[in-house]
């Protein structure tokens, strides 16, 4: 009796093996994001509950490299890809049945002049920009040149205000404003004079006639392979948006005041024709390597001397056999 009471003992199960939550019946579930073992929807909600389980798959959790290629590993993979599609497909039939229009994402790499979903505002900006030629790249969203960015059409002047960065000598650049309609030369000017105005208000010293030096202007070209940074010479006496006509931009014109002429520029900087000049040097030295003089068509080269001290002349071989040739021919004779 006592041996069969034991047995009977030894076949109860452990409370380690029962339902987490009731701890009475085996389980038969086990929660996606903590492993908890239930036996029942009813404790799968208390645990959720209790807690404070979503009860939802994590997929970043670590997963040890042995367990991806087993079927559970793959079974987790594929369901993660499932989620994501169904996601998808639930939020376009959302926007469809809402009437929602949604803006194509790469309209926010495309200039003013591409996108098709324009803004407010924007119809006008993009119509000046497609008058002067300029084509202007859209810097990534979030990025501080996208956020410096305040280029818009000026209702009251009926012209489009750009944002320009100013850089003098001293390189370091300073947000301004400018009118299509303005002069470099003039807008240059005010922007000295708002800058000399700002300073005497916060108490603080600008050098004395440092307008009154001759200045150049400069657009800066972007996307070049030079290191140095390529300058555009521009006219300070004609509307800024004649200096850019046929121009390429980043989010807005970097504008460079300096006191050097095109031929006088610091070392850092280059000329946009001495930089086309080099660009089609270049190109030119490529093409003579790769051309083919006319008069070794069809003839073989006989080797050089810097093709190495190992290099067979075959051209010297030929005449040595030549002359051997002739040397041995009367001997022969009888």
């Amino acid at each position: 009796m006592a041996a069969a009471g034991g047995s009977d003992g030894d076949d109860e199960p452990l409370l380690s093996e029962l339902c987490r939550i009731c701890n009475t019946n085996v389980p038969r579930y086990r929660c996606p994001r903590c492993g908890l073992r239930t036996c029942s929807l009813p404790c799968s909600r208390r645990h959720k509950l209790w807690a404070q389980c979503d009860g939802v798959r994590d997929p970043g959790v670590y997963v040890k490299r042995a367990e991806l290629s087993t079927p559970a590993g793959i079974d987790r993979d594929f369901n993660f890809l499932v989620g994501i599609e169904r996601r998808l497909e639930r939020g376009d039939r959302d926007v469809e049945e809402r009437g929602i229009e949604v803006a194509d994402e790469r309209d926010e790499q495309r200039p003013w002049s591409g996108r098709r979903n324009l803004q407010k505002g924007e119809s006008n900006v993009a119509a000046a920009l497609e008058r002067c030629g300029v084509v202007v790249r859209r810097a990534p969203k979030g990025m501080q040149r996208a956020k410096d960015n305040n280029t818009h059409w000026k209702k009251k002047q009926k012209c489009l205000t750009w944002t320009v960065e100013w850089i003098d000598e001293s390189r370091k650049p300073k947000l301004g404003t400018l009118f299509e309609t303005s002069t470099l030369a003039a807008a240059y000017q005010g922007f000295e004079d708002e800058q000399r105005r700002l300073a005497k208000k916060r108490e603080l010293h600008l050098p004395e006639g440092e307008s009154e030096a001759p200045r150049y202007f400069y657009l800066l070209r972007p996307h070049t392979r030079s290191a140095a940074h390529v300058l555009i010479p521009l006219s300070p006496s004609v509307p800024f948006s004649e200096c850019l006509r046929d121009r390429v931009l980043l989010e807005f014109p970097t504008v460079y005041a300096l006191p050097y002429p095109p031929t006088e520029l610091p070392p850092g900087f280059v000329s946009e024709s001495e930089y086309l000049g080099q660009g089609r040097m270049k190109d030119d030295e490529d093409d003579e390597e790769d051309e083919v003089p006319s008069h070794s068509i069809g003839v073989e080269e006989p080797p050089r001397e810097e093709d190495g001290p190992g290099a067979v002349d075959e051209w010297k071989i030929q005449g040595m056999s030549a002359r051997d040739l002739q040397s041995s021919g009367p001997a022969g004779v009888e």
